[in-house]
């Protein structure tokens, strides 16, 4: 059975991944070069760091973020206990492996930006493990204490 303290986290965690995730998409989709030169608007730019830029990159990067934001948000909505954990699982490794790339390619970034960068990266792998573990062990069930 699963923590009634545990459970209330679920739904906002998985709508603060989900809001991220859109934020990222849509502007990568929307707007590739400004995404390009300019993300994340505080902290210096992220992304331009890599050149050569590449639209089609950038724009399947925006649908990558895009689709995981519809993936949270409807787990959010049904906290259905499979689609819980199979969103924040399918996560995991394009948030691990995205947090060691940045953080093992620094180079030309502040002190401050470093910082930034590694928070802001490290708790988009941080708070998926929470949620999981906020979910406990329970299989194919909806969260109904929640609802």
């Amino acid at each position: 059975m699963l923590h009634r303290t545990r459970n209330r986290w679920l739904r906002p965690g998985l709508i603060v991944l989900a809001l991220q995730a859109v934020i990222v998409g849509i502007w990568a989709l929307a707007a590739p070069q400004s995404f390009y030169s300019e993300f994340p608007i505080v902290g210096g730019s992220w992304v331009n760091d890599f050149p050569p830029y590449n639209e089609h990159l950038v724009r399947d990067v925006g649908g990558l973020y895009t689709g995981f934001a519809l993936l949270f948000l409807w787990a959010a909505v049904s906290l259905e206990a499979t689609l819980v954990k199979a969103a924040l699982v399918s996560w995991l490794p394009f948030a691990g492996l995205h947090l060691y790339f940045h953080v093992t390619n620094m180079a030309g970034l502040e002190a401050v930006e470093k910082l930034l960068q590694t928070g802001v990266l490290g708790l988009a792998f941080v708070i998926p493990l929470a949620l999981l573990y906020a979910a406990g062990k329970r299989r194919n069930a909806t969260f109904a204490a929640l609802r």
